[in-house]
């Protein structure tokens, strides 16, 4: 329960402000309310939920300021732990940086591209890509925590589809993924912050 609650406020399925009937959800997902007052309460947690006495709870709404603080945590949470990773990652580190790099951008026989930036898998492979990039960190929770400001951020990035923005996502990637294999780790740092905050900028601009 807690975890289809997740991905349905994770890719907006369940807008930020919507109401969340603790029985219209039970009878929904064939559970019980207290299963659902379970997933809830995970979910407020982990800052996905907002609850008010007798008011009952909603999705966390979303604000430019909410953004610019999320942004700001995820920078430089993601900041160490690239750095960390960069120093440690061994060869086995960097083929699997380079594999997810392929994947996300991958293209057909006619050198098209495979997925669009809202497909389900291209959103599995581009989370892989940056998961790969930090996978040498060796700090678990760093890691943790990291892993949920990229969730709370991907919620803000679906957001951001609905507007046109020009941006060369892929050679972002790229540039990023060069940098890595470098171990340049301060290249790499700038060219992830910048990545970071451009789909903020994008958002606050666009009036969120």
């Amino acid at each position: 329960m807690h975890q289809r609650l997740r991905a349905a406020i994770i890719t907006c399925q369940l807008a930020p402000g919507a109401r969340l009937h603790i029985g219209n959800l039970a009878r929904e997902q064939g559970v019980s309310p207290g299963a659902v007052r379970e997933a809830l309460a995970m979910l407020e947690k982990e800052g996905f939920v907002a609850s008010e006495p007798q008011k009952g709870s909603t999705v966390k709404g979303v604000s430019a300021a909410d953004l610019l603080d999320l942004t700001l945590a995820r920078v430089e949470i993601e900041k160490a732990c690239l750095a960390l990773s960069l120093t440690h990652g061994d060869i086995e580190w960097e083929s699997q940086v380079v594999a997810s790099f392929h994947r996300t951008f991958r293209r057909d026989a006619q050198q098209r591209p495979v997925f669009s930036h809202g497909d389900p898998d291209w959103v599995a492979a581009h989370e892989g890509f940056h998961t790969a990039l930090v996978a040498a960190c060796g700090s678990q929770r760093l890691l943790a925590t990291r892993s949920l400001l990229y969730d709370q951020s991907e919620r803000y990035r679906r957001l951001s589809l609905a507007f046109s923005v020009e941006r060369d996502v892929e050679s972002e990637h790229r540039e990023l993924m060069q940098a890595a294999l470098d171990r340049d780790i301060r290249r790499a740092q700038a060219l992830l912050e910048a990545h970071i905050k451009a789909t903020a900028e994008a958002l606050i601009d666009a009036s969120l």
